[in-house]
């Protein structure tokens, strides 16, 4: 059951489905030769993706590495299609950016679900 942010009254969907898209991307940036570097490839994908496909997005690390990354999107829909589409267009940008960035993904994991997949239950 979701709640709200006091934790008390328990939020209602009306009956709608909701569906949710994680896609995490590990890359590396070979030409990277201090972390102002890496926070600028980092940066301009992350802008890039938010813009492009409304996503949430974050660099969850290393901070202290100036070559690798880990990146990650998010994104819910009334359809699971739509959650889909949206991380295909995450993954389309992340493969123009190879050219334009200079970096290269080293691997990528994606989770897609339904709301009936979460569990808050307070056994």
């Amino acid at each position: 059951m979701l709640r709200d942010r006091g934790g008390e009254t328990p939020l209602r969907l009306n009956g709608s489905a909701c569906y949710f898209g994680l896609l995490l991307a590990d890359i590396e940036i070979p030409g990277s030769r201090s972390l102002k570097d890496r926070r600028q490839v980092v940066r301009s994908l992350l802008e890039q993706a938010r813009r492009c496909a409304n996503v949430s997005a974050s660099d969850l690390g290393p901070s202290d590495s100036w070559t690798k990354a880990c990146l990650s999107f998010a994104c819910t829909a009334n359809e699971i299609g739509h959650v889909r589409f949206i991380l295909d267009q995450v993954e389309g940008v992340l493969d123009r950016g190879t050219f334009s960035l200079d970096f290269e993904m080293l691997a990528s994991r994606r989770k897609v679900g339904s709301y009936d997949e979460f569990s808050n239950r307070e056994d």
